[in-house]
């Protein structure tokens, strides 16, 4: 069951002798009722993630973060159509970010930092036209941000930071336009800062981009932005 592979050691109340709509973490709407919420937040469930949740087809909220929930992310997951957020942030989860996320074209919320994830940034990310916020910081990604993220137009948080991404970051991201949060620093970047990034300068609020093997000098406006660890880059600034 479900329940069993999610819970591990935890406890949940999920029983044929209570209702469904009281079922701890679950909301249910409409008639006849469909679970749209599935939110269990800091409930020290140590199990996986189960796959059966694809079967899910009305859920439009998971919600499994700040667990210590183990094993990989279900490429099931993939298939569910309505789904708004998805916040599997703060626990052991290995292996790579399943492709399939990028069916997902309702989804406005991807959070999956903190945990041990590994392989590429998947480039199907960048289907995801309604996303708004992008977290997969704390993680051991490696691999070339994709070039496509800068097609996000509904972007406005993108957390790349503390994995081990190389190659240059992408001249697309300077047309994120919505863009208030950027952060890519301890990776192992190289090149030159996008010239397109200060473009980006009147709408960012934090930008954090040290740790890493830039080179050339930093893009006009930049170190106008609020929070920024430009400073750390040991770069001159851009001049004509």
């Amino acid at each position: 069951m479900a329940k069993d592979t999610l819970r591990g050691t935890g406890t949940l109340n999920w029983s044929v002798d209570v209702a469904i709509a009281e079922w701890d973490g679950v909301g249910v709407r409409g008639t006849p009722g469909r679970v749209t919420n599935l939110i269990l937040v800091d409930e020290d469930l140590d199990g996986t993630v189960p796959a059966e949740l694809a079967g899910l087809t009305g859920l439009e909220s998971l919600w499994l973060n700040r667990n210590q929930l183990t094993g990989t992310i279900p490429p099931e997951l993939g298939s569910l159509p309505a789904i708004k957020s998805l916040l599997l942030n703060g626990n052991q989860l290995t292996g790579p970010i399943p492709t399939e996320l990028g069916n997902l074209t309702a989804l406005e919320s991807l959070w999956l930092h903190n945990n041990q994830l590994s392989g590429a940034v998947p480039s199907q990310l960048a289907q995801l036209s309604n996303l708004k916020q992008l977290a997969v910081s704390g993680n051991a990604l490696t691999g070339e941000i994709p070039s496509g993220i800068g097609s996000l137009s509904s972007l406005e948080i993108l957390w790349l930071s503390h994995n081990q991404l190389s190659g240059t970051v992408p001249s697309t991201l300077g047309n994120l336009s919505n863009l208030k949060k950027l952060t890519l620093s301890n990776n192992q970047l190289t090149g030159a800062i996008p010239t397109s990034l200060g473009d980006l300068a009147d709408t960012l609020t934090e930008l954090r981009m040290s740790s890493n093997q830039f080179t050339g000098c930093v893009p006009a406006g930049l170190r106008n932005v609020g929070i920024n660890d430009l400073d750390q880059l040991g770069l001159s600034d851009c001049t004509g």
